[in-house]
């Protein structure tokens, strides 16, 4: 066995010894109603409800658990500017946040250990290296509108200071200026969700440790802001998950946008993703990378899906090395201006057998599948998105043939083949209004494909004087009397009077005289013949 150099020796000599001493030895009795390093604590928040609001005073000391436990509540930032970048999940001295502690020892057989007596109370935690624990489960965590965050992190491993460059103890609420006084702290993100922040800054997430977990993370409808300035700078990403050995599992972001950022979403050992319906603007690296160690390749199933990404100076999205039961699908992105010098969007580095990529319908920045993606054997056969939902305007070169692109009532966009159709609106014609023929409209996206027409009005159904569908009275209706129905008399075409017509016999005595007259003058108008 190779022996440590002397000054490591003493070193650790040194350590073992001060292991046995008890921790009021070397630091003062915590106060745990105070804040830390002695200052006032500042007022908390009410706790009672299920939304718990903070301010920029009290926001990481709620996080902290100093006013009580945070788990399965809404946190939600009030007006006002946050400075620092918020710490999740770290072990402290309130009993609000949960925190496990124990008393560690050393053998050179077996290193740093967790001791079987177990404190139950601070005071009882005595050796100089310690193991916390501290799980945050169930939280939300909120803004107000208008609210800007500088970031979240979290951290799990073995912590410690050096000279110039101190940690902190928040357990013990002490500086750690070296190994000698330093702490292993195994911290747990479970089922916490980042609802609707703006960030200036990002998320990053280092589990370093055995027993921490980080699962059932969510980012949803988040604003990533970015810098400009510091976007060429490695690490500078707006979510940041990384590991050596452990997993990050059932991980989502969904509906956030991200600007101006090294990466947008890293995470070193993912074991189920679903990375869906983001807009990525300008990234120097890659916009999308899971990767791995050689104690963390790829598992799970990933869904890589509908994200509008542009203006990449690297492949848009990067896979690492994976394992057989690793599932990714990657389909229904828009890529625009994006790719390595070479022009390729997608790398993975090892798919074992038994592992599945798919790759179709992606549209590659105008690009074919052989020139975009650098793996010969998961290229896909069609290109050109078929389907989802975005954040930004799709035209019709990134849409597959036959189908166009769509906007939606929500102000999203989409494409759609208007393969099922409906006619809506039908109205038919009566007396009193017109008809319509009612617009043809996609079942699949609600798109008017066609507008219908007007028809026009029908004629009145009279029956017994009035229109059966209005009421509206027929104009040459003929009540029916007594002695049947009045019908109109109509004009006589003889000469003769009617019977009766004592009115009219002057008249015709007149003419009858007149006639007797016309008749006498012709005949003594007739002459006799010659010598007859």
């Amino acid at each position: 066995m190779k022996k440590l150099p002397r000054f490591r020796q003493a070193a650790m000599a040194a350590a073992m010894v001060l292991t046995l001493l008890p921790a009021t030895a070397l630091a003062a009795e915590v106060d745990t109603t105070a804040g830390y390093n002695g200052e006032a604590l500042p007022a908390g928040p009410d706790m009672t409800g299920d939304v718990v609001d903070v301010t920029p005073e009290n926001a990481q000391y709620t996080l902290d658990g100093a006013y009580g436990s945070i788990d399965g509540k809404t946190i939600r930032f009030t007006a006002g500017e946050y400075e620092d970048v918020l710490v999740l999940a770290r072990p402290t001295k309130y009993e609000g946040s949960n925190t496990e502690y124990y008393n560690m020892s050393w053998t050179e057989g077996n290193g740093w250990f967790v001791t079987d007596d177990v404190p139950d109370a601070l005071e009882d935690l005595t050796s100089t290296i310690t193991t916390y624990k501290r799980t945050v489960e169930g939280v939300t965590f909120t803004a107000e509108e208008g609210v800007v965050l500088p970031g979240f992190s979290a951290g799990s491993g073995h912590v410690y200071g050096m000279a110039g460059s101190p940690a902190y103890d928040y357990v013990r609420d002490q500086e750690v200026l070296s190994s000698v006084n330093s702490y292993y702290g195994h911290n747990s993100l479970v089922d916490v969700t980042f609802q609707g922040l703006t960030l200036r800054g990002g998320v990053f997430i280092a589990d370093y440790s055995r027993d921490a977990v980080n699962s059932g993370i969510t980012f949803d409808g988040c604003v990533f802001l970015g810098s400009e300035a510091e976007m060429a700078t490695n690490g500078y990403n707006g979510i940041k998950m990384s590991a050596d050995s452990k997993y990050f599992s059932d991980i989502t972001v969904t509906n956030c946008t991200f600007t101006k950022y090294f990466q947008a979403v890293y995470i070193q050992g993912v074991d189920g993703a679903a990375i869906t319906n983001n807009s990525i603007d300008g990234t120097t690296h890659n916009a999308v990378a899971l990767q791995s160690s050689s104690g963390n390749p790829l598992k799970g199933t990933v869904e890589i899906a509908e994200n509008f990404i542009e203006n990449t100076q690297d492949r848009a999205i990067r896979v690492g090395n994976a394992l057989a039961e690793f599932q990714l699908t990657a389909v229904n992105n828009v890529m625009v201006n994006a790719g390595d010098t070479d022009g390729q969007l997608f790398k993975a580095e090892t798919l074992p057998e038994g592992s599945e990529v798919v790759l179709e319908n992606n549209y590659w920045a105008g690009r074919t599948a052989e020139e975009a993606v650098a793996n010969a054997d998961i290229r896909p056969e069609n290109t050109g998105i078929i389907g989802g939902t975005f954040l930004k305007e799709i035209t019709a070169e990134y849409c597959a043939a036959g189908f166009v692109p769509v906007e939606k009532e929500d102000g999203t966009f989409g494409v759609c083949d208007h393969a099922l159709t409906e006619r809506t609106g039908v109205k038919e014609a009566t007396c009193q209004a017109e008809g319509y023929t009612g617009d043809l409209v996609c079942s699949k996206c609600g798109a008017v494909l066609e507008t219908g027409s007007a028809v026009a009005k029908t004629a009145h159904h009279y029956v017994d004087g009035k229109c059966t569908v209005c009421g509206t009275d027929d104009p040459d209706y003929a009540p029916e009397g007594p002695d049947g129905p009045t019908v109109p008399s109509e004009p006589d075409d003889t000469t003769n009077p009617g019977t009766g017509d004592t009115d009219s016999l002057p008249v015709w005595i007149s003419l009858f005289a007149a006639g007797v007259a016309l008749a006498g003058a012709a005949l003594s108008g007739r002459k006799k013949p010659c010598g007859r």
